[in-house]
């Protein structure tokens, strides 16, 4: 079966309760802490980076005609500040012990990227983190390889490494790169780095291997730890509607078309731990028009059944439209992507009992969360 797997904030969360989402005051604050020059953001933008970190952060990047060069100049830089804010909340967040809790990954997720690698799956993801990437970097069954970093994404970046002090820079594109699965990006990455220009179209793109599994997450903290990376910026596109200047450079905007013509061509959609929000009306538009001719099944394993007085599958039909997919949610609620995994894709008895195992131990650390509170 050609499977396309969606993710988003969601699925970190279900690896790890400790892991951010944009969505919310409480990640806009920890950004904020961490902006290295508070008195640069006026008090209008801090305004709207409280109240809908999301858009605040689409609105600083694009260029506005009814602002002077130098103004547009200066949301530019305050951007451009805060990816870097964004990128050492999740670092710090991946590196902290408490997200991965045991020195192995879960065995839901090494079960996961498994089947993703032995059927050459497309993932795309929405997510910055590169808590995917470090699990795959390591072998922790037999049931694949570990997989370099460079090898798991579809588009032409500059490895930049570090060797004894010296850098090193190599394509990233081999001659034969492993046959695996492939990561989509599609909102950038905190491992990846560009000049931070408002126009950066054929410019070389670097990207930051991850190594020694989840004991590593990837080397190389700050940029100042890279010469090569100094005075780069990650590579972090907004999650808004707006993403036009973003697609200019010709290696991402090829990303995203080689993720549409692999939608095209899928036989089943897994949505895993991505709402879908009401700002990225460019994931809406290019779900719906990368749809295969005949409806496939767009399975929504999501965390929440309802949101207010929609159902996930209401949602889903109104922002994609009701003729592209045959929307449905089986599972919801605590423990569903596991519980997904569990049920349609494991086959091995040895390897359900394991996750069945993992599924009670959540279940009975939530309950106890729920009784302290």
């Amino acid at each position: 079966m050609n499977d396309v797997f969606i993710l988003g904030a969601g699925f970190s969360k279900a690896i790890s309760q400790k892991m951010p989402i944009i969505k919310g005051g409480q990640f806009s604050q920890e950004v904020l802490k961490r902006y290295e020059v508070k008195d640069a953001i006026p008090a209008e933008i801090r305004r709207m980076l409280e109240e809908n970190f999301e858009s605040a952060l689409s609105f600083l990047a694009s260029d506005k005609p009814w602002l002077s060069e130098s103004e547009n100049q200066r949301h530019r830089a305050i951007y451009l500040c805060l990816t870097n804010a964004i990128r050492r909340v999740f670092w710090r967040k991946s590196k902290n012990p408490e997200v991965w809790n045991v020195n192995s990954p879960y065995h839901w997720l090494e079960e996961l990227i498994a089947y993703w690698h032995n059927n050459r799956c497309a993932v795309i993801t929405l997510n910055y983190d590169t808590l995917i990437e470090c699990v795959a970097s390591t072998i922790y069954s037999k049931k694949r390889p570990a997989i370099p970093t460079g090898d798991l994404y579809p588009i032409r970046f500059t490895k930049a490494a570090l060797t004894n002090g010296l850098n090193q820079a190599a394509s990233c594109k081999i001659a034969n790169p492993m046959a695996t699965f492939r990561l989509f990006k599609l909102h950038g990455s905190i491992n990846w780095f560009y000049s931070g220009h408002s126009n950066f179209f054929g410019e070389e793109l670097f990207y930051v291997p991850c190594i020694d599994g989840i004991d590593g997450v990837f080397d190389g903290a700050d940029n100042t730890d890279w010469p090569r990376l100094k005075e780069k910026c990650p590579l972090i596109v907004p999650p808004a509607s707006d993403k036009s200047g973003f697609f200019q450079h010709k290696d991402l905007g090829s990303m995203w078309f080689q993720g549409g013509e692999i939608i095209k061509q899928a036989n089943r959609i897994i949505c895993l731990g991505y709402s879908l929000p009401e700002s990225d009306l460019t994931m809406a538009q290019f779900l719906r028009s990368c749809a295969p001719a005949s409806r496939i099944r767009f399975e929504i394993v999501d965390l929440t059944e309802r949101d207010k007085c929609e159902s996930k599958v209401e949602h889903f039909t109104r922002m994609i439209g009701k003729e592209s997919y045959e929307y449905r949610q089986e599972y919801s609620g605590g423990c569903c992507i596991p519980r997904f995994i569990l049920k349609e894709l494991i086959n091995d008895p040895i390897d359900k009992r394991w996750v069945n195992a993992e599924i009670g131990q959540r279940l009975k650390a939530e309950q106890c969360n729920q009784k302290q509170l």
